[in-house]
């Protein structure tokens, strides 16, 4: 693709805006300085984490903080029980909360084991997970968003198959 040139800004700036404003049409109650302040996070929390997914599953209201969507999640035992807020998230983390928030279908393991590890090899095995790839990789903002993205668009396309749509 064209964005392997890393000196080119202006691309890595389009290709941003385009991962922003997909997620953005979703994510409404995030303010923009919030996405940004998502955007440029190399290590997301697990706050952090749960204020992006919680709403974008429809869990939360528009006007939630991003304590008010860890408690959430910690309450629904959508986080580790030991879990802390400003914690770093790992890619295996986000993918059970990701699983468990948008309910999503899985396969016999995950069905049998429900965890972070099953969660990460059945969001891996769809596609939603991409590039370099380990459960226990820490998360950046930019990549929470692409995450989400992708689930958005699975989830919907789900919806409307259910719907009898083509």
């Amino acid at each position: 693709m064209f964005l392997h040139n890393k000196g080119d800004g202006l691309k890595r700036f389009v290709f941003m805006l385009a991962v922003f404003c997909t997620s953005i049409g979703l994510l409404h109650a995030q303010t923009a300085e919030q996405m940004d302040a998502i955007l440029d996070t190399s290590e997301v929390t697990y706050a952090m984490a749960a204020f992006v997914v919680l709403p974008a599953a429809g869990l939360l209201s528009e006007d939630s903080t991003p304590d008010a969507a860890f408690t959430e999640a910690l309450a629904r035992s959508y986080l580790p029980a030991n879990a802390e807020a400003a914690g770093i998230i790992r890619l295996g983390e986000l993918s059970f909360l990701i699983m468990r928030a948008f309910d999503m279908k899985s396969g016999l393991l995950y069905a049998l084991f429900p965890g972070p590890r099953y969660a990460y090899r059945e969001m891996a095995y769809r596609k939603l997970i991409q590039g370099r790839n380990d459960p226990a990789l820490t998360v950046s903002g930019e990549r929470l968003l692409r995450i989400i993205g992708r689930v958005l668009d699975h989830h919907d396309l789900d919806r409307s198959h259910s719907r009898g749509y083509p």
